[in-house]
């Protein structure tokens, strides 16, 4: 034992042993654990998803439609990133009918990775799905629009359901039904196909669950064309006598019920004819009775011819 004390490699061994003991009971000098490196990347635009009950809710209003995430976690995860995590915000718990904010979600980060939204909560408007009836209004068009307004059609049913967001539906007033005829038929039925009305807006979020109306146009209705049959009143004082009188157009089309046309052979037109001293155009107009439908113009023209009244004088 005294032998290893007297070598001096031994002696210089047990001196540095010792040094290193005094110095790491002087200073703090502790390992850390072993700990996988972390990292953060921040990604742009990412799609966001809204989660409602689609039998229950309609979103109407939302904030925005892309977030920022800033993701954490360790280095490797982050640049094996998988594609298929979602952000999305979740509005099935939601009152309907207020502006509210949702926060944003995350689904599909591997464990590990942890993220922030940019922004964290997004403003929506959630509103409530009802269905509610509203009136078909029929509208007319074409060349026939005349006749099919006096002939009054008829559809069933008057009224159509409508299923959307119910702030919307309040903004359509009623929902059109639009006949088309460019040539009188009678009777008639048809299905006309329905047409929401009101701003665009209300449109998109409005369904129509009745598609169609069906209108029909009663019998009875026909047009007929009727001569123009010019009457004098009043006659041109003398020495004028009326030599011809022609009137432009000489008939006109006129449109009802059946059993009426029937009746009517020919439309009266009164002339006073007294101041004229002269050959004349004259305009004015045919008087159609109220319960028939004029399809033609009721102004005419009068082309008056007159001629010198001649007396016989006794022979000398």
């Amino acid at each position: 034992m005294n032998r290893w004390y007297e070598n001096n490699l031994v002696l210089r061994i047990i001196a540095l042993l010792l040094g290193i003991f005094i110095w790491l009971m002087v200073g703090d000098h502790s390992f850390p654990p072993f700990a996988n490196p972390q990292d953060m990347v921040e990604i742009g635009g990412v799609q966001l998803q809204s989660r409602i009950d689609q039998d229950r809710q309609e979103l109407l209003e939302q904030g925005d439609s892309k977030v920022n995430l800033v993701l954490s976690g360790p280095e490797q995860t982050l640049r094996r990133l998988p594609p298929t995590y979602r952000a999305f915000i979740d509005l099935r718990h939601l009152r309907m009918g207020y502006y509210q904010f949702a926060s944003v979600q995350v689904e599909g980060l591997p464990a590990g990775v942890h993220f922030e939204a940019k922004p964290k909560r997004i403003r929506v408007f959630v509103d409530k799905k009802v269905e509610v009836e509203k009136p078909i209004q029929l509208e007319l068009a074409g060349k026939a629009k005349s006749q099919l307004q006096k002939a009054a059609p008829t559809w069933e049913p008057k009224t159509a359901f409508l299923r959307g967001a119910q702030t919307k539906l309040r903004q359509i007033p009623f929902v059109r039904a639009r006949l088309q005829l460019d040539q009188w038929q009678s009777p008639l039925t048809k299905e006309i196909p329905l047409q929401l009305t009101g701003n665009h807006d209300a449109i998109q979020h409005a369904t129509l669950i009745d598609q169609t109306t069906s209108v029909t146009i009663p019998a009875g209705w026909v047009e007929k064309e009727v001569p123009i049959q010019p009457v004098i009143e009043q006659s041109p004082a003398p020495p004028y006598l009326v030599s011809s009188i022609q009137v432009t157009p000489s008939r006109l089309r006129l449109f009802g019920r059946k059993e009426e046309l029937d009746l009517m052979t020919q439309l009266s037109l009164p002339l006073d004819l007294s101041k004229l001293t002269s050959d004349q155009m004259l305009a004015t107009k045919v008087t159609v009775p109220s319960s028939l439908l004029s399809l033609d113009s009721t102004d005419v023209k009068v082309q008056v011819k007159l001629q010198h009244q001649t007396t016989n004088e006794p022979q000398p």
